[in-house]
């Protein structure tokens, strides 16, 4: 039976995350992330949406420079907590507060994704690892979230995307699906496909989906 395709806004995360409805974070290192590194490596790493990903972690313990977004508090400060970090706070401004680690190089900033600019993090990054951010916005928002990350990217930067392809009327929210013809309106991005197999589903109503990964490029 198919389901409208509901558009999230920040209030639909924030109630997802108080009430347990969790299934996309992953509480590992992610496999792709890990196998694939080396192909993708680089000293800088942004992290969007990065909720309390074990990912940034990782990153930050291969000697990167680990900066995440996210408009949702709660699963930072559990990020901090449940890892043991010593950190400190600070609002930039009515919009930014910035959770920094004080042991390790990862800093988090809690604002708007779309606030996302080299000017706030003081630099474009060579790599932007994105499990979870793309498949979690508005399909109708996809254009100006590529234009966001192109601008946040480094001249000889990779962006280090996962997606997954199903029937996402099935469910009718996130994780949007994604398919072939989706990444070809990435132009003038180029994109190669490193990855592809079946994963487990985020939602038992969903019997499987298709894990696949991309390098983009300018």
């Amino acid at each position: 039976m198919e389901t409208m395709i509901k558009n999230y806004k920040l209030e639909d995360w924030s109630r997802r995350w108080v009430d347990r409805e969790t299934a996309f974070h992953v509480p590992g290192v992610n496999h792709i992330l890990q196998n694939f590194f080396d192909q993708v490596r680089g000293d800088t790493v942004f992290v969007p949406l990065c909720g309390k990903t074990l990912d940034m972690l990782w990153l930050a313990q291969q000697s990167c420079t680990v900066v995440g977004v996210d408009g949702v508090e709660t699963p930072v400060q559990e990020f901090f907590a449940e890892n043991n970090l010593d950190y400190s706070v600070r609002q930039l401004n009515d919009d930014v507060k910035i959770y920094e680690a004080k042991d390790v190089d990862i800093t988090i900033f809690i604002c708007d994704l779309f606030a996302s600019k080299p000017e706030l993090f003081g630099m474009q990054f060579d790599l932007i690892w994105d499990r979870g951010s793309f498949v979690a916005i508005n399909v109708d928002e996809r254009a100006k979230y590529t234009c966001l990350l192109s601008n946040l990217l480094a001249p000889e930067g990779k962006w280090f995307l996962v997606t997954v392809d199903y029937d996402d009327k099935i469910l009718g929210e996130p994780p949007r699906t994604v398919s072939e013809e989706d990444m070809r309106q990435f132009a003038p991005l180029n994109f190669t496909k490193v990855y592809s197999d079946l994963t487990k589903a985020y939602n038992p109503k969903v019997e499987q989906m298709i894990e696949n990964a991309y390098v983009i490029t300018k």
